[in-house]
Formats: C-alpha cells, sequence, structure tokens
C-alpha cells in the first residue's frame, strides 16, 4: 500500500535557514557518530498483563442483531 502524499523537501535556501536556526539555538547540537552510537532506542513499556489477541466469528444474523441494537 502506498501512500498518495507528496513529499516536498526544502530549498537550499530553506535548508540553510533551517540549519542555521539550529545553529544559533544554544539548546540544541548535533550528537557526533559515539553519543549517536550510545543513544537506546525508546518505546513502550513491557505491559504485566500483556493483551491477548482473540479472533471470533459471528453468524450473520447475530451481526445483524447487535447492528440493529446499536
Amino acid at each position: 500500500m502506498s501512500s498518495k502524499r507528496k513529499l516536498i523537501m526544502p530549498t537550499e535556501a530553506e535548508d540553510a535557514a533551517i540549519n542555521a536556526g539550529i545553529a544559533a539555538d544554544p539548546d540544541t547540537y548535533e550528537l557526533d557518530k559515539t553519543e549517536f552510537k550510545e543513544l537506546k532506542r525508546m518505546g513502550r513499556p513491557p505491559s504485566a498483563s500483556p493483551k491477548v489477541s482473540l479472533t471470533v466469528r459471528y453468524d450473520a444474523d447475530i451481526i445483524e442483531a447487535f447492528n440493529a441494537g446499536g
């Protein structure tokens, strides 16, 4: 499945302005290769009670009754 969105890349002038803004910001800097390698991937912590995947099949008349009841 492919997205129909078109990725618009910044022009060289826009890219230079972005990089100048980053360089002027005292709260940010570019990581060097060593620092980048030390980063740890963040994610959702493991759950104490993980969900269980379940598949259920119903007759069509049961589904119609569910849908009729809202």
